[in-house]
């Protein structure tokens, strides 16, 4: 019987974050997480043959989606169809490949590992664009770009709680112009990321920290 402490981290009511210490096994499998919590101290950890990488500190990828999902604002008829697609494998990868990208690009440059993101990036749109009705696809790809953005600077405030200085607005707002040339080969609208719901996105200064012994 192994026994550690795990580390819980709320953001907002719907976001929470689990810190596991470092190559702590679960159900077979290693979680990935950063065990400094410091941006400058983490590294890639590089590609598997059997899945994509995982986010440091975020167990759940699909609860994630789905909780940047709830603050859109979005009609109940349109989330109907939205949360298949946004929380679909393929959007999964894609919003994984994007983070790791983001990682490298902007913190511990490598032009090869940023590459082979890149293909995969591409791969995971081009599947995202074949898996949707032409009826829906506009309507979906017009606040995709969006929503991947919020998703990914959530994901690094709560993998990296302590670096939080590293994501200002320069940071934002290349991460927003990025996912939106991806996406539609646009722009987006100046200072659009101003409007996202900050409030929901951004942990407080103070946000609480619980610890839990779990036995496995």
């Amino acid at each position: 019987m192994l026994s550690f402490q795990v580390e819980t981290v709320p953001l907002c009511p719907d976001i929470m974050f689990i810190i596991i210490p470092e190559n702590v096994k679960l159900f077979g499998r290693t979680l990935i997480i950063s065990s400094t919590l410091l941006l400058q101290d983490f590294k890639f950890p590089g590609f598997s043959n059997l899945e994509h990488t995982d986010i440091p500190g975020l167990p759940n990828t699909s609860q994630h989606l789905d909780s940047i999902s709830e603050v859109q604002g979005f009609n109940p008829g349109f989330l109907k169809i939205w949360k298949p697609f946004f929380l679909s494998e393929c959007s999964i990868t894609v919003f994984k490949d994007t983070f790791w990208w983001f990682f490298l690009h902007s913190f511990k440059p490598s032009l090869k590992d940023e590459n082979r993101l890149f293909d995969c990036i591409s791969s995971g749109f081009v599947s995202l664009l074949l898996m949707v009705d032409n009826d829906v696809k506009d309507k979906l790809f017009k606040v995709y770009a969006e929503c991947l953005a919020q998703a990914i600077y959530v994901a690094f405030i709560g993998a990296f709680p302590q670096s939080q200085e590293h994501f200002d607005d320069n940071f934002t707002a290349e991460l927003a112009e990025v996912t939106s040339l991806w996406v539609s080969g646009l722009k987006p609208k100046l200072f659009s990321w101003k409007k996202w719901q900050r409030r929901w996105l951004t942990p407080a200064k103070d946000a609480i920290k619980t610890e839990e012994n779990i036995v496995c």
